[in-house]
């Protein structure tokens, strides 16, 4: 998916899609996963 960043299973490589295309991605024969968005802090 174009703009979104994906992730290994162990955090340490980090991709972001610049470029939309058929199949998947992964690192050493292993899938990343999309990586979640942190929630923001509340405002009080």
């Amino acid at each position: 998916m174009l703009g979104k960043r994906y992730v290994d299973a162990a955090g340490t490589l980090e991709v972001l899609c610049s470029k939309p295309g058929p199949g998947g991605l992964a690192s050493g024969g292993e899938p990343l996963a999309l990586k979640t968005a942190k929630p923001l802090p509340s405002s009080d």
